[in-house]
């Protein structure tokens, strides 16, 4: 009797056990199903997510604008998904970054670009755009890199550009721009790059280039600019090239350029200055100067 007993409470926690372990297996198995059906049905939600109409309707207008049919790369543009363009790429359904250098874009950069307001690299460089740069891109407040170079480009660089608070490179350099370099520049504290040569630039550099602390290439040769070179480029203590070459300077050099210990390049040539530069021989990292 005892041992009947003792057979039948065995075979009792032994079911007992299948049992639980049935319940924890059918549980485990109904959490993995659960996780596949979720993870797939944000793969579908990813898939078909659209992006910002007014994203896609700006660079539409891009294409329209700029002669697209005749672009040298256009795969997939005004046909597939946006995010299968040439040259756009996306982040949560808004576009982030517009490459298309050298790609024949011909025309003028339309307004409505200045609605993609989470962008962060605009490179149209080498291409053949003409007309103004249109005040809209002050709104971009995410740019980081604002690179326009070898162009046809004319008017004035807009002073709401210096709204662009992240911006870390601003190149407009090989174009047809006039006027003056606006004030407003100097207040891109974040600022590492700037190209503005060979354009047709007038009036002096902004003292207020003095407060872009983080600025280590300086590019401002072959334009028409004139006056004297600001004392305050002496506070760029980060600066590693600086071109003035090819304009109208008058005076001397700031004997604050003493204080740029990290400059490497510095090209002063064809201007209208004068008086001693000695002090530039205890510039411990300067390699390439050019004085006459």
């Amino acid at each position: 009797m005892i041992d009947l007993n003792h057979h039948l409470s065995s075979n009792h926690k032994k079911m007992k056990y299948l049992e639980n372990n049935f319940k924890i297996n059918i549980h485990m198995k109904f959490l993995i199903i659960s996780a596949m059906i979720l993870l797939a049905q944000l793969k579908l939600q990813t898939a078909t997510a659209q992006i910002e109409k007014s994203d896609s309707l700006a660079l539409v207008d891009l294409y329209n604008s700029t002669n697209g049919p005749e672009w040298r790369f256009k795969k997939h543009w005004l046909k597939g998904p946006v995010k299968t363009w040439y040259g756009v790429a996306i982040r949560y359904n808004r576009v982030i970054n517009l490459e298309l250098n050298d790609n024949k874009l011909s025309g003028v950069i339309p307004e409505s670009l200045g609605k993609l307001d989470q962008l962060q690299r605009l490179f149209l460089a080498y291409n053949k755009l003409t007309g103004a740069i249109p005040e809209s891109l002050s709104n971009l407040s995410q740019l980081q890199f604002l690179c326009l170079q070898s162009n046809q480009l004319e008017g004035s660089i807009p002073a709401s550009l210096g709204n662009l608070v992240r911006l870390r490179g601003l190149f407009l350099c090989n174009n047809y721009l006039e006027g003056e370099i606006p004030e407003t520049l100097g207040s891109l504290s974040n600022l590492v790059d700037i190209g503005l040569f060979s354009n047709r630039l007038s009036g002096g550099i902004p003292s207020s280039f003095g407060n872009l602390s983080k600025l280590e290439h300086l590019l401002v040769n072959a334009n028409q600019l004139s006056g004297v070179i600001p004392e305050s480029l002496g506070r760029l203590s980060n600066l590693k090239s600086l071109w003035l070459n090819d304009n109208a300077f008058y005076g001397s050099v700031p004997t604050s350029f003493e204080n740029l210990s990290k400059l490497y390049c510095l090209h002063l040539s064809s201007n209208k200055l004068n008086g001693k530069v000695n002090f530039l021989k205890n510039l411990p990292a300067l390699h390439d100067v050019w004085l006459d």
